[in-house]
């Protein structure tokens, strides 16, 4: 078998709260995963990269597990932007058209008109997605070249991140010998792994759960058209459980862990109650046990829920019943907190639109014992199809000859003294 080219392989980088997750995968007639990693993160709370040499150490590990892998040196990745400020709008950009048609060359203009719009208060696009074209007010226009009219109108839908963490992204990657080749919205890349082509069309919602943070993005006519994002994740009720029930954070994890591998078919509002075990918490070494009734656990975790799902109505519906007719294909969720047990139903029955957990995409190289939907976004990143905006590093890169940790390290030594302040 003859070795496949270096310059069709692409790593993944996805940039969670409690771990980083790297895929490699050779792209060319599809996606062909040759190796991937999970590394335990602690630089990155709430959205927040608040260490930034635990974030580089955490690169290095990953980088060097994944180039053992696949044999093949990494120098870049398609990396996703945790912050706790992205914005989302809509803009539109008219042409008038001198000749009254529409030819490549108009097509260029108004596309690069589209980006080099502003976002504001200090923010810089990470994604900036043409939508639709508009031509003398005729809507839904896919492709105007060689049509005939007065006016082109190109409508963008913009996704932005704050510049101060966008610059402290890049630093992190700088310092670890890498390049962050383009930054990316976690629902997005969530929604390009798991959601169809109709489900895009006739429009849906994509919903992805993570540690200590919730991403969305609303898709209509086969684009996205709303991306938010709310500062409450499956860790926080990890924190419920572990107050309302008085045990540990850990004891509190592992309970909704083990609740999950148990009960994986049922429904958070409709069981029936039992009764389970808690280690005690008197001195931090007590294996006394206290009776808990699963109806005040599901009372925690159902409320909890409610108040995420109803932050992100809050986001979304200025009208509840007219605006749900636009997600006419329903909702897929994603993300390690979407394997919560029953959240599929619970989340069905307070939108009342259909539900699904998100599906990983036929690749190769890939099994459902390898990757589950806390996977999705690293292998969206993946898509061909998948594009974010590149930007320009803030320091002097050197040349990477070699690959490998101690390559890394000098890299790393030469950009902490060399790079510009």
């Amino acid at each position: 078998m003859s070795p496949l080219p270096k310059e069709n392989f692409v790593v993944a980088c996805d940039i969670g709260t409690t771990q980083i997750t790297m895929i490699g995968a050779h792209i060319s007639d599809g996606i062909n995963i040759l190796g991937s990693t999970i590394i335990p993160n602690q630089s990155v709370k709430s959205g927040h990269i608040l260490n930034l040499e635990m974030l580089v150490e955490s690169l290095y590990e990953g980088c060097d597990e994944l180039e053992r892998q696949t044999g093949l040196p990494i120098v870049s990745a398609r990396v996703t932007m945790p912050s706790s400020d992205f914005r989302s709008e809509l803009f539109c950009q008219d042409l008038h058209l001198k000749n009254g048609e529409v030819t490549e060359v108009e097509l260029e203009k108004i596309l690069q008109q589209s980006r080099v719009v502003t976002p504001n208060q200090a923010h810089d696009w990470i994604h900036l997605i043409s939508h639709t074209f508009e031509l003398d007010g005729k809507k839904n226009v896919s492709d105007p070249r060689g049509l005939f009219g007065q006016k082109l109108t190109n409508i963008t839908h913009g996704i932005s991140a704050p510049l101060s963490d966008i610059r402290t992204l890049h630093r992190a990657f700088n310092r670890s010998g890498l390049k962050a080749e383009s930054l990316a919205f976690q629902g997005l890349a969530a929604a390009h792994a798991s959601i169809t082509s109709d489900e895009a069309e006739l429009g849906c919602l994509v919903i992805h759960f993570g540690a200590s943070t919730t991403s969305f993005i609303r898709f209509d006519m086969g684009h996205s058209v709303l991306a938010a994002q709310i500062p409450v994740g499956s860790q926080h009720i990890t924190r419920d459980l572990s107050i309302g029930l008085r045990t540990s954070i850990s004891e509190a994890e592992r309970l909704k862990k083990a609740y999950g591998s148990r009960h994986s078919d049922s429904d958070l509002g409709v069981m029936n109650d039992f009764e389970f075990s808690l280690l005690g918490m008197a001195d931090g070494h007590s294996q006394n046990t206290r009776t808990v009734n699963k109806k005040d656990f599901r009372l925690i975790v159902e409320s909890r829920l409610t108040e995420t799902l109803e932050l992100i109505e809050a986001k979304l519906f200025t009208d509840k019943e007219l605006n749900k007719n636009l997600i006419g294909k329903g909702i897929v969720l994603s993300g390690g907190g979407s394997q919560l047990p029953g959240l599929v139903p619970f989340v069905e029955k307070h939108f009342e639109l259909p539900t699904r957990m998100g599906q990983i995409s036929a690749c190769r190289g890939i099994s459902d014992a390898q990757f589950d939907s806390s996977s999705l976004t690293a292998l969206g990143l993946l898509d061909p199809k998948f594009r974010g905006v590149s930007h320009e590093p803030l320091c002097a890169r050197a040349s990477l000859g070699k690959k490998g940790f101690l390559n890394r390290m000098r890299v790393s030594f030469r950009e902490k003294f060399l790079e510009q302040p």
